[in-house]
């Protein structure tokens, strides 16, 4: 099918060099980390934190994903796959990123999943997912700048601030410009996926209720990613402040996504984690501790998700998912009744 040849195009660009230069990277990033490190010390601390942290960080997490769910929800004018198929859906693309060597794979199997599965129209499962992500990284933006009002300690990040601000800002207004001139350009308008997405974007601008709604649940889905990061400092007793813990979380999170690393970002979060902290007085093993721990609440419940939904729905395995991604096309999940296209609506 047509639809994924510019995604396919785009992953087989990328080739085969993303998994040395991901675990190279690792590597280089967790060897400062783990030199000269008391692993003693590191696995005393993972042994004294109360399991009740954990569980409540887990549970705040996994609502946050609720949230994610709905805020994503808003972003489908007419017939929406609805909360329950999208917290599905968005787990099983993120655990996918986590565990692929190459991360848009993710994205590949959320319009896939919308568009054979549920039937979404394609410019509309594109225009949100792209929406989805521009809201994130706005959201996040702004959080970190007021993170380091809040905590002048780590100042540090300023330039990198800066450079996500410009990502942000350059996202915003090619959102805006594809939605305003897309479908005047002849380049758009010969692609009829790339035609389907700019009017789909076109009347989500013309939508502010949805769009205001999906910024707000943008905001309080990582503002509970933050409350998840306070609540393992806290039952490790580091000290942190929430605006602190949010803040590394974030930056943690971005810097983690932006580089290419081993599977499930190993490495790659936990090294700007270990650094951070150093800034805020927390010991090398203890914030190694804490590293882990918050690793694993935020990249294992997705890969777990992944792990159960893609194989229900055809992907068998990521073999599997290239073949499918390179024949341009994924087969029905049997027994499953073919839903027709959701009714065009204007908001």
């Amino acid at each position: 099918m047509r639809r994924f040849g510019i995604v396919s195009q785009l992953i087989g660009a990328l080739g085969p060099w993303r998994i040395p230069l991901g675990v190279l990277v690792s590597l280089a990033l967790l060897w400062p980390v783990a030199r000269g490190m008391e692993w003693r010390l590191v696995g005393k601390s993972l042994v004294v934190i109360h399991p009740g942290w954990l569980a409540l960080a887990l549970g705040v997490f996994l609502l946050g994903h609720v949230v994610r769910a709905w805020r994503w929800s808003l972003l489908f004018l007419g017939r929406s796959p609805g909360v329950r198929r999208l917290f599905l859906v968005g787990n099983a693309g993120m655990g996918l990123n986590s565990i692929a060597p190459v991360r848009v794979l993710g994205e590949v199997a959320q319009f896939a999943l919308l568009t054979l599965r549920d039937r979404v129209d394609g410019g509309l499962a594109l225009a949100s997912l792209g929406t989805e992500r521009v809201l994130d990284i706005v959201v996040a933006t702004c959080l970190l700048a007021l993170g380091l009002l809040l905590v002048p300690r780590l100042e540090l990040l300023s330039s990198y601030v800066g450079g996500v601000a410009v990502v942000a800002l350059v996202s915003i207004v090619l959102v805006l410009f594809v939605a305003h001139f897309g479908n005047r350009l002849p380049f758009i308008r010969r692609v009829s996926l790339l035609a389907a997405v700019s009017r789909s974007l076109a009347l989500l601008e013309r939508a502010p209720l949805r769009t205001t709604g999906a910024g707000s649940g943008t905001l309080l889905y990582w503002l509970m990613i933050g409350l998840t990061a306070w609540l393992v400092s806290r039952g490790l007793d580091l000290g942190l402040t929430y605006p602190e813990a949010t803040l590394v979380v974030l930056a943690s999170l971005i810097f983690a996504t932006v580089l290419p690393g081993a599977p499930a970002a190993l490495g790659t979060f936990e090294a700007p984690v270990v650094y951070m902290l150093s800034f805020l007085g927390v010991e090398k093993e203890a914030a190694l501790a804490y590293a882990l721990l918050l690793h694993l609440i935020l990249f294992v419940p997705p890969m777990v998700l992944a792990a159960i939904v893609l194989p229900r729905e055809g992907f068998g395995s990521l073999a599997r998912l290239r073949e499918l991604r390179n024949r341009g096309q994924i087969p029905r999940q049997e027994g499953r009744e073919r839903v027709p296209p959701p009714p065009s609506s204007r908001v």
